[in-house]
């Protein structure tokens, strides 16, 4: 558990006079590890908020026999005692887990083998159940709860809608429990039941509908998909749409690179509608990108030249999304968050997190947005071995000062405009040594600084706000 500093990771036009970048420091700055280090880099968790605003986490262990287990995360970020979901098992996939209509009922679904006996009711798509906070669990007495689409061998997601359930895997969709609703198969070309990966599934509670997304490498439909799903029986509806810039032309043909995880897909909260994350470019995939569905254009959220991976997203209280990657940095790899603004038209500047000390691998990321703060969970590889750790993020603010310098002899006046994700912040703190300002409800402090010492070269300006990461920046001086 160790603590970490938020820093920009890149400029902005405005402030590319200053002689020191932006930097974001600041809680909530800690990183708990919750599994042991016995994973594999195909591990991959699934989330699930209940009512009392407690994460529940479910991982799957691996050993002499596979495993699946929960656990709880406060609000506050602390991590509880796991409980073992399901033990003994001959094979088990990457769980998915959901909240029932009360919203504390929780409900996992994995795909697995529990013998190798012919007889063994559960050799399939598999269901148990808590209601008392993930502390002990039932398994769903009726045996596998879909035949067909071989889940055995696949990831799940699964999504709620109203009382009903949905799941996906590969590139299958089911509705219900159990076996009484068929498995049905979508794919990105009409003729061909070919080539379709890493299914996510979502529901809007808003509109009452259902949304399913994966990644294809299908000939000539190469990229990231969705479709709707009907919520009465199932069933893909209308024709699936490629998401802008999931593909790349390259030597004359369709290219996408697959992140293989989940294809990050979330409804979004307190607003209708949906949005997908995924990364862009080819034969390196260099942009983190994030549709809003049914809007013209992907937002393009980050670049990395050495390559972006692990794009991931997670939805946030009033229609707001985190976006999330990892690349490589000097020294190892790093984390990038950044928050969008309600309408999932812009962000806030980029996060850059350390990750804990030893870390040689990012594998897998996976998040969950509550007010104000991104409950990140990450696969984690090192010389220990691989295991999931989580930490939490504040949102960054960006910061505008007038000028790019101040006398060190004389008094300057200096304006600081503070945004999140283009909406101005009101009662930010701006401060420089002894002298500080609140921002208006245009997001403007202003201060007048000086004189300086006649050796000091920059001075450091810091503003902070309740819910945000603090942001300091240096200027300039001079004559």
């Amino acid at each position: 558990m160790r603590r970490y500093l938020l820093i920009a990771c890149a400029l902005f036009a405005v402030l590319a006079v200053l002689a020191v970048p932006l930097a974001f420091a600041g809680s909530p700055g800690r990183w708990d590890r919750f599994s042991p280090p016995t994973g594999v880099n195909t591990d991959e968790v699934g989330l699930a908020r209940t009512a009392d605003n407690v994460l529940h986490v479910v991982w799957r262990k691996n050993g002499s026999t596979q495993e699946i287990w929960q656990t709880p995360i406060a609000a506050n970020g602390t991590v509880e005692a796991s409980s073992a979901v399901q033990t003994g098992w001959a094979a088990i996939g990457n769980p998915a887990v959901a909240t029932s209509i009360d919203g504390l009922t929780l409900n996992a679904f994995w795909g697995g083998i529990r013998s190798s006996s012919t007889s063994d009711p559960y050799q399939n798509l598999n269901y148990a159940y808590s209601s008392n906070g993930g502390a002990a669990w039932t398994l769903w007495p009726g045996g596998t709860s879909a035949d067909g689409g071989n889940a055995y061998l696949n990831g799940l997601s699964a999504a709620r809608l109203s009382a009903t359930f949905f799941e996906s895997w590969g590139s299958y969709v089911h509705r219900g429990v159990d076996t009484t609703s068929p498995v049905y198969h979508f794919t990105a070309a009409p003729t061909d039941s070919c080539c379709g990966y890493d299914a996510n599934i979502a529901a809007d509670q808003a509109s009452g509908s259902v949304l399913v997304a994966w990644y294809s490498n299908q000939s000539g439909y190469e990229g990231v998909w969705t479709q709707s799903i009907d919520p009465a029986t199932g069933q893909p509806l209308g024709t699936p749409a490629r998401m802008p810039r999931s593909a790349t032309t390259y030597h004359g043909a369709l290219h996408a690179g697959a992140q293989l995880a989940r294809t990050p897909l979330v409804a979004r909260l307190d607003a209708r509608g949906f949005a997908v994350a995924y990364p862009g470019g080819y034969p390196t995939t260099t942009r983190a990108l994030v549709w809003r569905v049914g809007t013209k254009r992907a937002i393009l959220a980050g670049t990395a030249t050495g390559g972006v991976r692990n794009v991931g997203l997670a939805a946030a209280p009033g229609g707001r999304v985190w976006v999330f990657w990892s690349q490589s940095a000097r020294g190892g790899p790093v984390i990038v968050a950044r928050r969008s603004n309600a309408d999932v038209t812009a962000f806030g500047p980029p996060l850059t997190i350390a990750v804990p000390k030893g870390t040689t691998d990012v594998w897998k990321l996976d998040g969950d947005g509550q007010a104000g703060v991104l409950d990140l969970i990450a696969s984690l590889g090192g010389g220990g071995g691989i295991a999931n750790w989580h930490t939490q993020i504040l949102p960054a603010l960006s910061v505008n000062p007038s000028r790019g310098s101040l006398s060190r002899s004389g008094r300057t006046r200096l304006v600081v405009t503070v945004m999140d994700a283009g909406a101005p912040i009101r009662g930010a703190k701006v401060k420089d040594g002894g002298t500080s300002a609140k921002t208006d409800r245009s997001g403007r402090a202003t201060l007048t600084l000086g004189p300086f010492s006649r050796r000091a070269r920059t001075t450091s300006v810091r503003v902070s706000a309740p819910g945000y990461a603090d942001t300091t920046f240096a200027l300039r001086l001079t004559r």
